[in-house]
């Protein structure tokens, strides 16, 4: 496989990451995500490097829809590349699997992918990978073997350690009243919004 395609993936992701965080206000309401299988969506490339595909996990995820895959669009225009944006009708590894392999008959430079389950997509992306493609995985990992870069906004340590708190409690409270207090500042919030 050719290194050179490794460092603008990265940076692809990087960017992808960069863009998870809330959208911008916009005068016209936002679209609302269907429950429909996203249909491959492919963006015009500025340079012809090649094709980026990116896998969610299933379709009609905002999060997916509405941040990261306007991240990746438009890392990967920036870079050359053209871009794929899809998603299984359900979220299972064999629709994912099928995805996968449709990526790799169409020789793409490289798969991102969101994964439902760290094993079953191994073998699929270990054949991509043998056939030089860049495999990335984001948001949800696969097993190590099986990608050459991971990304996420925050390692398994650190969402632990913001756990530990709700469940261990804090300022020596015990997670039930806790849990009270933080509803009564809710329903008071809410109170609040409506008045």
């Amino acid at each position: 496989m050719k290194k050179g395609y490794l460092i603008p993936i990265i940076v692809i992701v990087g960017m992808l990451i960069a863009s998870c965080g809330p959208a911008a206000p916009t005068a016209a309401p936002a679209a609302q995500p269907t429950a429909a299988p996203a249909q491959p969506t492919q963006a015009p490339a500025a340079k012809g490097g090649g094709t980026m595909y990116m896998i969610t996990k299933v379709a009609g995820i905002p999060y997916f829809e509405l941040n990261s895959k306007p991240g990746a669009e438009e890392a990967s225009k920036e870079l050359g590349y053209d871009f794929v944006f899809t998603a299984p009708a359900k979220p299972l590894a064999t629709e994912q699997i099928e995805l996968i392999e449709a990526a790799i008959a169409q020789k793409v430079k490289a798969i991102l992918v969101s994964a439902d389950d760290p094993d079953a997509l191994c073998p699929s992306l270990k054949k991509a990978r043998d056939a030089g493609i860049v495999v990335v995985a984001w948001d949800s990992d696969v097993q190590v073997g099986c990608r050459q870069l991971f990304q996420n906004q925050a390692s398994a340590e650190e969402v632990g350690r913001g756990q530990a708190p709700v469940g261990w409690g804090t300022h020596g409270r015990p997670p039930a009243l806790q849990k009270e207090r933080h509803l009564r500042e809710r329903i008071t919030g809410a109170r609040s919004s409506f008045r």
